[in-house]
């Protein structure tokens, strides 16, 4: 901070003043992933998944063998798994094709997460017809306490003032 620069003590603080006490978290579109899954957590739903899906012998086709979960049995460990499937070339090709089809989903994983900040977007434009303000800079209406035993006290004009940092890091000077 600079020495030209005074501190602002806060004496007035209210409640709602600021725009970021406006905010409503809830309401953010990017607090909610339509698709949040990883490799991984797919990999673990369809080990679940695959316990509750019979599987039928092409010999016998009325009465279930047994159950999908031998797909997977390759593997105890997910995450550790995965690691080393990138260095590994003795992947069956059941797993192969299962895995490049995870990977495949991930993709339009960032797009399908935009979809609610898109629809507010739109919204807004579309159907409220509501126009974007131009950016302004901020301001800010300052009041000064005289300390104790001081009568008067005289302000340069255009005195730097530090209103602290921004949601980014940057201080802000008025």
């Amino acid at each position: 901070m600079s020495e030209k620069c005074t501190k602002i003590t806060g004496v007035l603080q209210r409640s709602g003043t600021d725009q970021s006490q406006r905010n409503n978290e809830v309401l953010d579109p990017n607090s909610l992933e339509l698709h949040g899954f990883e490799i991984s957590d797919w990999m673990k739903f369809a080990m679940n998944f695959a316990k509750h899906v019979n599987y039928y012998s092409e010999e016998n086709s009325s009465t279930p063998r047994s159950d999908w979960s031998n797909f997977f049995a390759e593997f105890k460990n997910i995450d550790e798994f995965l690691k080393g499937i990138e260095e590994s070339d003795e992947l069956t090709p059941h797993l192969t094709l299962f895995i490049c089809f995870l990977k495949l989903l991930e993709l339009p994983k960032s797009r399908l997460n935009g979809i609610t900040k898109r629809h507010l977007d739109f919204f807004y434009s579309e159907v409220l017809k509501i126009e974007k303000l131009k950016e302004r800079p901020d301001s800010a209406f300052v009041l000064f306490e005289l300390a104790k035993n001081f009568d008067q006290e005289r302000l340069a004009a255009g005195l730097p003032l530090d209103g602290g940092k921004d949601a980014g890091g940057t201080p802000r000077i008025y």
